[in-house]
């Protein structure tokens, strides 16, 4: 449920993963998110949905990258039943555990 006590959705959980001027969730917590999904797996040399843009990849993107890795993590969850159990994890963390567009 949001914050409102209405049935969170994809989009109400976006609008507050964005809000902020938020990216994404900081390394570590990113990581954990891709935990929670369900149905991860291995394709090819890579893994479906692609992994977090986190330890070498980090410095290495724009906040554009991270938030468009992010939402597909968001979409997945989505798409796989866990919106819920996916935003009461993301509604959760401290402004200090979200990397904020231009201070990343």
């Amino acid at each position: 449920m949001s914050q409102q006590g209405t049935k969170e959705t994809l989009e109400s959980l976006w609008e507050y993963c964005t809000s902020h001027s938020r990216v994404c969730p900081m390394p570590m917590k990113w990581n954990d998110l891709y935990q929670i999904l369900n149905n991860t797996k291995r394709v090819g040399a890579g893994y479906e949905p692609p992994i977090p843009l986190i330890l070498g990849a980090w410095g290495n993107t724009s906040d554009e990258d991270k938030i468009n890795r992010f939402r597909i993590h968001i979409k997945w969850a989505s798409d796989h039943n866990q919106l819920v159990e996916v935003a009461k994890y993301l509604r959760s963390l401290t402004e200090e555990e979200w990397a904020h567009s231009g201070k990343i």
